[in-house]
């Protein structure tokens, strides 16, 4: 055999997949511990630091666990017991965890993915590589890579987040232009905090939708979420550069809880476009996870969810297509069509409509529903939690 064809055979795996993100690398996890052949690449050898996903929640970790990976994430994670919850310069509620159990972890994102890389088998072989071009069929795919390497695949797994490599007939749709904007940073404080976390609402309906504020470690992070609609709004402008300023303008009882706490790291800012992938149903040998797809709102909370449900229906569905010949359209629309992924997109989607509607919107029914919401809030009732119960969505079934 000559060398290339023997480099050829090689370079013949199950599956391809491309973005070493939270969804590519617990997919490459997933499919290497279930014994497909796969490969991963990513530009990134260690993932960097990246403001995204800093908190998971109790219904995030019980989905995690399904993957039989938390075990690993939740030791790098630090465990919160107790969130205050505040308005108007006053705690009205507390949060708890289930049967004493944390009710959220605070982790930074880069150790988030890098942390699930650690736990992906020496099986699947990582290239530290940029995709310059994709060829797919009904029967194999084809990448060819920065680094001069060809590989052919039965599969494409797409979890490139906003990152486009996919060409051709994949385009995005638009739903909704700078949706949020989501500032982060660290605070300290002289005299300490008296919360171990603290969630604090917009004093008044308007732009401002609420804080977050939670341990990472030894620090102190703050995620403020807004509806401005252009990071180049004043405010926007203004937090870049006094941040505790800027947030007590907008709710000044907040300080009455954070006393005499200081900004003491760099401001992220990161506004997020609401889309969805396009005609993404008629191309072969070739699946979109996570953002990729579709993407979601940090203000709702529920990027997370949706990256577990891709991945979960995902590897869920992949034995089935490898077990016979081809990989065409119709074995890749059962993914797209799984009532699971499906009921999640659309649960996500609504989140991030109700969430900016319950922060900003004036009319009498959204002045009922905030109301209804501080109560909730006072018995310590979870609201996207209650709104994820009745949305139906039951994630890991089928």
């Amino acid at each position: 055999m000559k060398w290339w064809a023997k480099e050829r055979e090689l370079n013949n795996i199950d599956v391809a997949v491309l973005g070493g993100g939270t969804a590519g690398s617990l997919a490459a996890a997933m499919l290497g511990r279930m014994e497909i052949s796969t490969i991963l690449v990513d530009i990134h050898q260690v993932y960097p630091g990246e403001f995204r996903c800093e908190k998971l929640d109790d219904d995030q970790v019980d989905l995690l666990k399904k993957t039989g990976l938390a075990d690993a994430v939740l030791a790098a994670a630090t465990p919160m017991t107790e969130i205050w919850v505040a308005r108007h310069g006053y705690v009205i509620g507390k949060k708890h965890g289930k049967h004493g159990e944390p009710c959220e972890y605070g982790v930074a994102y880069q150790d988030l993915v890098n942390v699930i890389r650690r736990q992906i088998p020496d099986s699947v072989q990582f290239i530290c590589a940029k995709v310059t071009k994709i060829t797919t069929s009904s029967d194999r795919q084809e990448i060819t890579l920065s680094n001069g390497d060809t590989w052919s695949t039965r599969l494409i797994v797409v979890a490139t987040g906003l990152n486009n490599v996919v060409r051709g007939a994949i385009t995005r749709s638009e739903i909704s232009k700078c949706h949020s904007i989501s500032v982060g940073f660290d605070l300290t404080s002289k005299a300490g905090f008296k919360f171990q976390a603290l969630t604090y609402f917009a004093e008044k309906p308007g732009p401002m939708g609420y804080v977050s504020m939670f341990p990472i470690g030894s620090r102190m992070r703050a995620n403020v979420f807004v509806y401005h609609g252009d990071i180049r709004h004043p405010w926007c402008q203004e937090v870049r550069t006094s941040p505790l300023s800027a947030l007590y303008a907008a709710m000044p009882r907040l300080k009455r809880l954070l006393g005499d706490a200081v900004v003491s790291s760099d401001i992220q800012i990161r506004p997020v476009d609401l889309y969805a992938a396009q005609n993404h149903e008629q191309q072969p040998g070739l699946v979109l996870a996570g953002d990729s797809f579709a993407t979601s709102d940090p203000a709702a909370g529920t990027g997370l969810n949706k990256v577990l449900t891709d991945v979960d229906r995902l590897c869920h569905h992949i034995p089935t297509w490898l077990a016979t010949p081809g990989m065409g359209v119709e074995k890749i629309q059962t993914y797209y069509s799984d009532p699971v992924k499906v009921a999640c997109d659309e649960w996500s989607l609504a989140e991030a409509s109700y969430n900016r509607s319950l922060a900003s919107d004036t009319t009498l029914l959204w002045r009922i529903r905030r109301m209804g919401r501080i109560g909730l809030d006072m018995m310590g009732i979870s609201i996207p939690q209650l709104r994820l119960a009745a949305s139906g969505v039951r994630w890991g079934a089928g």
